[in-house]
């Protein structure tokens, strides 16, 4: 047997019996499964929820998703406003209409002879929450009233 062998075979033995005692989750558990095109793995694990986030193709059958979800009562969330309008629980992300407006800004100034080079990369800065309270009604999920106040729109 080698060192490097004999050494990780003693260091992992070392560590199992703490591995064993790790803490053990009290109640449910819960696993959530992530659908997306672009993925190289398409995984969706037999869920509580399910977070999808993906190209045209997935935007195209966003209806046919949010009604898939809410008949197999899966709480549905993703980064796009239009998904929350065609059923699905809430949508969190970037503004993308704020997105657009900014990327005009640019093309302006490279039109006025700026380098793309020399201009600045910038992460979006304004977010949108989106919570669909007819689909949590219809899934029997009761939505904070505290995350309703943050909301930047909530379907009735």
């Amino acid at each position: 047997m080698q060192r490097r062998e004999f050494i990780g075979l003693i260091g992992g033995a070392a560590a199992w019996p703490l591995a064993a005692r790790a803490q053990q989750p009290a109640g449910r558990v819960y696993r959530v499964g992530y659908l997306s095109i672009g993925a190289r793995e398409q995984t969706l694990y037999a869920t509580k929820a399910f977070v999808v986030q993906g190209d045209s193709v997935m935007f195209n059958y966003r209806g046919q998703i949010a009604e898939m979800a809410l008949r197999n009562r899966l709480p549905a969330a993703s980064v796009q406003r239009e998904l929350a309008e065609a059923g699905f629980l809430l949508t969190y992300g970037a503004d993308l209409r704020d997105l657009y407006r900014r990327s005009a800004v640019f093309a302006d100034k490279i039109f006025k002879g700026a380098k793309p080079a020399d201009l600045p990369v910038e992460q979006p800065t304004k977010f949108e929450l989106v919570v669909n309270l007819k689909t949590a009604k219809a899934l029997g999920v009761e939505v904070p009233a505290s995350l309703l106040l943050r909301a930047d729109q909530v379907i009735e």
